[in-house]
């Protein structure tokens, strides 16, 4: 099943979801599964911002004032990343 980002929704971190920012770097812990991830960066700031209840689309504008790339591809990546993040169970919906 392909995901598809509706740039109005939001999505909250999961239930078992712990994490903490070091050196501008997330460790995300999965207290259920015993899974830990770590985040670079900008993938820190956007679950951050998933965190702070902003939706897909007031991430999208930050980004594209923050970075000036083409907004088509951020739109991708940012869809990527949050797939990626709902599939481990790190965000819901």
């Amino acid at each position: 099943m392909e995901f598809r980002l509706v740039l109005d929704s939001s999505f909250k971190l999961g239930d078992d979801i712990v994490y903490r920012i070091v050196d501008g770097e997330a460790f995300v812990l999965d207290v259920g599964r015993g899974e830990h991830f770590s985040l670079n960066r900008i993938a820190t700031e956007i679950l951050k911002f998933l965190d702070e209840g902003k939706s897909c689309r007031e991430i999208l504008n930050y980004q594209t004032r923050e970075y000036g790339k083409d907004r088509e591809a951020l739109h991708s990546d940012l869809a990527f990343f949050i797939a990626e993040l709902t599939r481990k169970g790190i965000v819901v919906n």
